[in-house]
């Protein structure tokens, strides 16, 4: 049986954020940051909805991901005309950090 789920995760892509580190009483504690948690929960909840029809996945699966990045306000604007007719691409973050 094959079959295919999909789920938007609305705004700006965002990549995973490094591990950040704190101490408190003499010890290390590692954490990860408020923005990687929101994205991480928004992905959590949009893939919890559309895949609250399967029980248990009994085969094999494969994710494909589609990131569409805006282009950045901060780019002069012979990059951001580049951009807008496809001679180049937004990278930030790299698409194996989404």
């Amino acid at each position: 049986m094959s079959a295919a789920i999909y789920f938007v995760v609305p705004g700006q892509p965002v990549g995973k954020g490094r591990p950040r580190a704190s101490t408190r009483g003499g010890f290390v504690r590692m954490y990860t940051d408020a923005k990687t948690l929101s994205y991480e929960a928004a992905i959590a909840h949009q893939a919890t909805f559309a895949m609250s029809v399967w029980s248990v996945f009994d085969t094999a699966i494969s994710l494909r991901v589609v990131a569409f990045y805006g282009i950045p306000g901060s780019w002069p604007k012979r990059k951001q005309l580049q951009a807008l007719n496809g001679e180049l691409i937004p990278g930030k973050p790299d698409l194996d950090n989404v």
